[in-house]
Order: structure tokens, then C-alpha cells, then sequence
């Protein structure tokens, strides 16, 4: 960080150029970590969601049994009556619009981090790349060492987790879709037959987080980026020799 002080001569500059460093590392350290515990943070909101809707989608039996012994008290179960039909029907209903919340709230926050999220990630081979070649060059001190390898290994886990929850996303999609077809439906009524098949239609679309139109967050990409960043390592190594 250059300044205009002259710190080689001067305590006093010395010390004002430490603080400013300090400063300067610590406020870009808490802006960093205050985003990416933001968009932790929204993607397991999103997570729980999903988890909450599937737990209500395989209770949809039990939900329906409450709801008509809430509305009429003294009726017996009876799962083929007209009444249990409408109570699941309503059920059913309930998770539609709690899905439609969902995806909504998705779609949104993919909006909002879509470029903030793919700079880092499109960066991220020649990056990692860059770290170990620093790391390996064999001019850096201890210290200076110890800071690349914990600057780099923090990177690389922070992809990973980010690779990881999108991977996550699509898994509990194909989660409520299997959900959804275990339930009871060929005992259901027509309508609710037609509930569920649009139910599951819906699911079929997948529930990716891509960031920047181009990059899907998953497990595949993810070894891709290691890859990469193998092969363009390799790539400076030869340069160099």
C-alpha cells in the first residue's frame, strides 16, 4: 500500500502507515465476511424452506386428518370421503402457494447475487492458480507463507461450500419431487390429481443457483475449477522454466 510517508526514516510515519494497513486489511476482511455471511446466511433461509415444505408435503395424511377433525369434530376419518378429499385438496393448496413463495424468494436473491457471486468464481482458477505459485516460488518468509497458504485454503473452502449448497438446492428440488409422487394420489380426486401433476411439473424445472447466466453452482463445477486451476498452475510453471 503505497503512501507518501516516509516510513523508512520516521517512527511516527512508521506507525501511521501500520494503522492505515491495518485499517485498510481489516475493514476489506469484515466487508468480505459480512457478505458472504449475508449470502449464507439467505441460502440456508432458502434451504429450511424447502426442508419445512417437504416435511409438510410427507405429512399431507396427517395435516388433512387435523383439519377435518378441526371443521367437523364429530365426523369419522373416512380418507374416501368427500370431505377428507376437500380438506387434502386444501392441504395441497397450502403447499402450492408455499412453493410459489419459494421460488419467488429464489429467484430473487439469484438476481440480486448473480454478478456479485460469478467475478470471484470466474477468477477463481487463475487465482488459485496465482496462490500456489507464490506459495511454491520458495522468495516468501514464514510469516508470508503462512499468510498465502491460509489466504488460499480459505478461497478454496469458501468455493467449496458455495459449490456445495447450490448443489444442495438441486437435491432437495428432486427431493420434493419424489415427495410429491409418493403421496396418495391415484386414492385423490381429480382435482387434486391435477394439483399435483402441475406440482410436478414444476419441480422438474431445475432449481439451479447460476450465477452470471453461465455458471451453475455444483459439485461437477466445482472440480472443474480445481482442474483448472491444476492445469494453469502448470502452465506458469512452464513459463517460468
Amino acid at each position: 500500500m503505497w503512501t507518501p510517508l516516509d516510513a523508512d526514516h520516521s517512527w511516527f510515519d512508521y506507525c501511521i502507515v501500520c494503522s492505515m494497513q491495518l485499517f485498510f486489511f481489516g475493514s476489506s476482511c469484515l466487508f468480505i465476511a459480512l457478505g458472504v455471511f449475508y449470502s449464507m446466511i439467505s441460502q440456508m433461509s432458502i434451504l429450511d424452506e424447502m426442508k419445512l415444505l417437504i416435511r409438510s408435503v410427507d405429512e399431507l395424511d396427517s395435516r388433512t386428518s387435523r383439519l377435518l377433525t378441526d371443521i367437523c369434530p364429530e365426523q369419522s376419518i373416512d380418507k374416501c370421503s368427500e370431505k377428507y378429499d376437500k380438506c387434502y385438496f386444501q392441504c395441497l393448496k397450502d403447499n402450492i402457494i408455499h412453493h410459489s413463495f419459494i421460488q419467488r424468494t429464489f429467484s430473487e436473491y439469484q438476481n440480486l447475487v448473480s454478478v456479485t457471486l460469478a467475478i470471484p468464481f470466474f477468477f477463481s482458477s487463475i487465482t488459485i492458480a496465482l496462490f500456489f505459485a507464490d506459495i511454491t516460488s520458495g522468495s516468501l518468509t514464514v510469516v508470508e507463507l503462512s499468510i498465502e497458504v491460509f489466504h488460499m485454503c480459505m478461497y478454496i473452502i469458501m468455493m467449496a461450500v458455495m459449490c456445495y449448497i447450490g448443489q444442495r438446492f438441486t437435491f432437495k428440488n428432486e427431493e420434493l419431487r419424489d415427495s410429491l409422487y409418493n403421496t396418495e394420489w391415484y386414492n385423490r380426486s381429480k382435482e387434486v390429481k391435477r394439483a399435483i401433476s402441475v406440482c410436478m411439473h414444476v419441480t422438474y424445472i431445475p432449481m439451479e443457483l447460476l450465477i452470471g447466466n453461465i455458471m451453475i453452482l455444483n459439485h461437477e463445477n466445482f472440480s472443474i475449477i480445481v482442474n483448472s486451476a491444476y492445469s494453469t498452475f502448470n502452465m506458469f510453471y512452464a513459463l517460468q522454466n
